[in-house]
């Protein structure tokens, strides 16, 4: 009777650390691919190549396989902090990159998003 009860709140917590646990080496991947993006923007090359090789040098395989739909959004502001449609001196690149990560276990109903955002100064 006791296995009964227990049984199942044992594996949702068994379930719930393995997926965090392959969670969080992509979250730290997608957060330095955010910063290689940011700092590509500032330098004036491009930003989305950057992050996708961020990406694909700190996943390796599991990038197409599991983590997958990566996106870059790239905003600019200039020196006063106004928004601008491209890169102005003194001004700001903000980044945004996310991906979408399928789940190995029964716990969610669809994918995970996780994303990571980085600033960098424009010279």
């Amino acid at each position: 009777m006791e296995l009964a009860l227990c049984l199942p709140l044992l594996l949702l917590l068994v379930f719930a650390l393995w997926e965090l646990g392959r969670l969080i080496p992509v979250q730290a991947a997608v957060v330095v691919a955010a910063d290689e993006a940011a700092r590509a923007a500032a330098q004036g090359t491009d930003p989305t190549a950057a992050a996708l090789q961020a990406l694909r040098d700190r996943l390796g395989p599991r990038l197409g396989a599991e983590v997958h739909d990566p996106q870059v959004q790239v905003a600019w502001t200039d020196a006063q902090g106004t928004p601008a449609p491209g890169p102005t001196a003194g001004g700001r690149s903000t980044t945004r990159v996310t991906v979408r990560v399928v789940p190995w276990s029964p716990l969610g109903a669809g994918d995970f998003v996780l994303g990571g955002q980085a600033q960098a100064a424009l010279p």
